[in-house]
């Protein structure tokens, strides 16, 4: 009859290690997936011929030749990224 605490003890250990497991690897799944769709999203405005300036309401984007800059109302640099980077 000893053993059955033992038991309940390795299953909960066992379950915890599993839900942890699977928190991790959906976690992961899912800064992949967000990772991509980012990823598509600028380089469809890339290609989407945004000339020199493009402005929003509350920003703007600005093609400077080799690098997309993101700005806010202010002219704050928001984002700066490399085209190189896109591809």
């Amino acid at each position: 009859m000893k053993s059955a605490p033992r038991k309940n003890s390795l299953v909960k250990k066992i379950n915890l290690n599993r839900r942890n497991f699977l928190k991790l690897l959906l976690l992961g799944a899912g800064a992949f997936l967000l990772g991509k769709s980012l990823i598509s999203v600028i380089s469809f405005l890339s290609r989407s011929g945004l000339d020199s300036k493009k402005e929003f309401k509350n920003f703007e984007v600005i093609d400077a030749g080799n690098e997309v800059i993101f700005r806010d109302i202010k002219g704050e640099d928001i984002l700066i990224i490399e085209k190189g980077a896109l591809k």
